[in-house]
């Protein structure tokens, strides 16, 4: 593993960490992998005509990305409500803090081992076939480039019954 990927890692198990004191569940990180992927085929790493929920924000500073959550609805239901607790009509909002917060401490560990600053947008929560919300995020920051660092693992949520699949996409094919 090299020292880009163990940075990456680092990050990823941070997520796992901050997703079970958010669920208050046990969340296992899985399936971790690193690559460079054209530009055309980033949307191809999301199940064809899936419908899913998506959380995205923007990383802007030395490097432009996004922080992606991708979950089939249902188990968005069962995540949010898991996080909002007995306040079921904020379900919704809970999600996107989730996003945000997850990204937050996502940022803060590349911050800490690069010494860079990221700095990520308000959180967008959007229902739809997950290709097409993909494209539509990853031509946002993907202008000019050829391929992008890509980075995904899986969340397991014991206990709630919920699979997310975290990505982070940067346009810079380095982070050096």
């Amino acid at each position: 593993m090299n020292n880009q990927e163990s940075i990456l890692q680092y990050a990823a198990n941070r997520v796992a960490d901050a997703t079970a004191k958010l669920t208050k569940c046990a969340a296992n990180q899985e399936n971790f992998t690193t690559e460079l992927v054209p530009v055309e085929e980033v949307s191809s790493l999301a199940k064809e005509a899936s419908v899913s929920t998506v959380v995205a924000l923007r990383f802007t500073g030395k490097y432009e990305g996004l922080f992606v959550l991708v979950l089939e609805p249902a188990e968005a239901e069962r995540f949010a409500l898991q996080v909002a607790g007995k306040h079921a009509e904020h379900a919704q909002s809970a999600l996107k803090e989730t996003g945000n917060i997850l990204s937050g401490v996502f940022a803060a560990a590349l911050n800490e081992k690069m010494g860079n600053t990221f700095v990520q947008s308000i959180p967008d929560s959007e229902t739809d076939i997950t290709v097409a919300l993909l494209q539509t995020l990853v031509l946002e920051i993907a202008e000019g480039v050829d391929n992008m660092l890509t980075t995904q693992f899986d969340l397991y949520v014991e206990n709630c019954d919920v699979h997310v699949r975290a990505m982070a996409l940067f346009a810079d094919a380095t982070l050096s």
